[in-house]
């Protein structure tokens, strides 16, 4: 089979792009051949020879907007010249703007605009308004092509129901999870020194986007100055995050370090004590589930919908996710038991071994072998080309 996946980013990094890597990487163990039409792509899967590499460039705009613009535009025109080549279509949310066999839903931006913890919804500001702009640019393109799509992918089943609210059929709606890579977030002892972390103090951690109020870092920075022997670990890109400033003006700026963007969040999960995370939307949330499997207790909110494997035998899921004192006692109550801090941890990891990638990739080229049958004017009297 032919597969074309279509997507900004493949590689092993988080997030959206660690799904295309994993679903390009099991295309490739089963003997398809893949064209990968993308900005970015991880060398490892460039060394098959069963694969295609199509850069897709964008380098007019430092703007994000403009370059996911540019992106989605150029991947357009190239699809609509080389469709006819494969037997299928792989889009990574609205990525492109024609026809797929099927899309992955990862964020539904309709969602995202009604939540009052939208900035343009918390304080209208010219930086809101451009994420206002853009979350309503692309959840057009979302609204456009999700409902005309054959399949659609999303990662939880409430992303799912979203969708289905919208008025997308649900019957051909499919629910894959993303995973977690056990072999590289497992439970361990760090250097902590080495990774530029304080020594001998109980330490959390949050990893994500501190830019934007989602994540919601301002409620566990004001939690922090109830925990006085707390430090705080904070990995995520610096430039324009408004989060330095707001921890010097609560006084915890001594007890928090910023990381900026880092590429081994592995090695920091097994360097610090906990993980906290109280976000206010996540369609997933992927980071908890790699905490779980470096064996680290966790602390997150209902709105993240990885919340639904979080036990109380693993962890705390808050039900509000502004209650600083529900968020200060829970990190107190990790923080001043070890033992219990111990004992999550290693009920997390045997929950994340049941959700690894290649279970979750595995799903992925399940669904596109049957969707390329489904295509056939009869299934039956051809047969899945597997090389």
């Amino acid at each position: 089979m032919k597969i074309c996946l279509v997507a900004v980013n493949f590689w092993k990094n988080r997030g959206e792009g660690r799904v295309n890597y994993e679903i390009a990487l099991e295309a490739i163990r089963r003997g398809h051949e893949v064209t990968l039409v993308g900005r970015n792509v991880a060398p490892e899967l460039l060394a098959s020879s069963w694969v295609n590499w199509v850069q897709i460039p964008t380098q007019k705009f430092s703007i994000q907007i403009l370059a996911y613009t540019e992106f989605c535009y150029r991947a357009t025109k190239w699809l609509d010249k080389h469709r006819a080549r494969y037997d299928l279509v792989h889009v990574s949310d609205a990525k492109s703007w024609t026809g797929a066999d099927i899309f992955t839903s990862h964020f539904f931006f309709d969602t995202w605009l009604r939540s009052p913890f939208h900035p343009w919804n918390m304080k209208p500001t010219l930086r809101s308004l451009y994420h206002l702009l853009f979350a309503k640019w692309f959840s057009f393109w979302q609204n456009k092509l999700f409902p005309t799509a054959p399949c659609l992918v999303a990662v939880s089943e409430t992303l799912r129901q979203e969708l289905v609210a919208k008025g997308i059929d649900r019957a051909k709606i499919e629910v894959i999870n993303n995973g977690v890579e056990t072999g590289e977030f497992y439970p361990g002892k760090a250097d902590r020194k080495a990774l530029g972390l304080p020594l001998d103090v109980p330490l959390a951690l949050f990893v994500g986007d501190i830019k934007l109020p989602r994540k919601n870092l301002e409620t566990l920075l004001q939690a922090l100055q109830f925990l006085p022997e707390v430090h705080l670990a904070v990995a995520g890109k610096l430039p324009g995050s408004p989060y330095p400033k707001l921890a010097k003006q609560l006084g915890v700026s001594d007890r928090v370090h910023f990381l900026g963007f880092r590429r081994d969040i592995a090695d920091i999960m097994r360097g610090v004590d906990l993980f906290v995370v109280p976000s206010r939307y996540d369609t997933f949330g992927l980071v908890v589930l790699e905490a779980m499997a470096s064996g680290l207790p966790v602390i997150t909110t209902k709105a993240m919908v990885v919340a639904a494997l979080v036990t109380p035998e693993s962890g705390i899921v808050l039900s509000n996710t502004e209650d600083v004192d529900a968020l200060t006692n829970a990190i107190a109550q990790i923080v001043d038991n070890n033992g219990l801090g111990k004992t999550m941890g290693k009920a997390g990891v045997a929950i994340a071994q049941s959700h690894t990638w290649n279970s979750t990739a595995g799903k992925y080229l399940d669904l596109f072998e049957q969707q390329y049958l489904r295509k056939q004017p009869t299934s039956s009297s051809k047969l899945l080309e597997v090389n």
